[in-house]
């Protein structure tokens, strides 16, 4: 439970914390849904490079954020503020829904070496799993 409190957290912050910038490096919409990726940066010293996509779906109007990590990705449902992790084992808890697989299209023709770092981790994934 503290685990999925921290990363909640972070998430908010990331998000819309004080201190960091976020800028926008994509945006792809239509009726259905909006994928827009930001990568965002601490102002004091630059080294806290973060990326997350967001998730607005038109249809079922919820919001949903991906964090990427160099070895770990992250969805949390702001709606019923629910966080999982993507994992590559054998059964995961829930598959990958379409809209996971669209959002990891979305990153396929991404170029920026500080952001191709950290899309390292969606190798080999085949659902997700709560966090323990």
């Amino acid at each position: 439970m503290n685990v999925t409190f921290l990363l909640v957290a972070s998430l908010t912050i990331l998000v819309g914390g004080c201190g960091s910038v976020s800028k926008l490096t994509y945006d792809n919409h239509n009726p259905e849904v909006r994928i827009r990726h930001f990568l965002s940066e601490r102002q004091s010293d630059g080294t806290r490079t973060k990326f997350y996509v967001r998730v607005d779906s038109g249809v079922h109007r919820k919001q949903y954020f991906y964090s990427f990590y160099p070895d770990k990705i992250f969805r949390y449902s702001k709606d019923d503020r629910k966080t999982l992790q993507f994992a590559n084992g054998a059964n995961p808890t829930y598959k990958l829904s379409q809209m996971d697989s669209m959002v990891f299209r979305s990153t396929d023709t991404i170029s920026n070496p500080v952001i191709r770092r950290y899309l390292s981790s969606r190798a080999g994934i085949t659902g997700l799993q709560p966090i323990q």
